[in-house]
């Protein structure tokens, strides 16, 4: 979809949660990735490696992290009712 200097923004609705790709078909240093999710409990992390996602209910959840380059890694936590779960994540392991 062509995105010339002016034109309002653009907004697709994505059928599925995944993570898809960007590429513009003009100029190849352009990219992006979208994550695509089916709930709100998502982060970014800083420069110092560390998220953190507030409200997860209580009980056996899965944490994920994705990295472009390293892919994708789970971790099953037990997030309690009350409190903090630290989940440490180190692609090689």
């Amino acid at each position: 979809v062509a995105m010339p200097v002016g034109i309002a923004p653009l907004a697709k609705m994505m059928k599925e949660p995944g993570i898809y790709p960007v590429r513009c078909d003009a100029h190849p240093f352009m990219l992006a990735t979208v994550v695509g999710l089916d709930h709100a409990f998502a982060a970014v992390t800083g420069h110092d490696g560390v998220a953190r996602i507030a409200g997860v209910p209580a009980g056996q959840r899965t944490v994920t992290v994705w990295h472009a380059t390293l892919g994708t890694l789970h971790r099953a936590v037990t997030v309690p009712a009350q409190g903090t779960v630290t989940v440490t994540f180190e692609y090689g392991e």
